[in-house]
């Protein structure tokens, strides 16, 4: 009876220890990382010029890794393609406009 008292005890604390770990390692925040100041663009860049630009470099962060050039489909094929590729390159909506404006032009 006491073996099993002691070892109710003993899981109990060290179930009550994990569980204030994590609580302990949180309350000092890690510093903030400061961001690189962003490169100055040409004031001759026209917003169309800067946008194909954009979009150029979404396709090339989020698809490009895994696939080569892209392939010219029709639009609306391409819009179900994006679709189901957005949620596995983890993309977000602005991301994928970018990326079909890419693949459309």
């Amino acid at each position: 009876m006491k073996v099993k008292t002691a070892l109710l005890l003993l899981c109990t604390m060290a179930l009550l220890a994990s569980s204030a770990i994590p609580a302990v390692a949180g309350s000092h925040p890690a510093p903030k990382k400061r961001s690189a100041p962003a490169a100055p663009t040409p004031a001759s860049q026209t917003d169309a010029e800067k946008r194909a630009l954009t979009a150029d470099a979404a396709y090339k962060s989020n698809c490009l890794r895994c696939h080569g050039e892209p392939r010219k489909y029709s639009e609306r094929a391409m819009k179900t393609i994006l679709r189901h590729m957005r949620v596995r390159a983890n993309m977000t909506e602005e991301e994928a406009r970018l990326v079909l404006e890419y693949l459309t032009k």
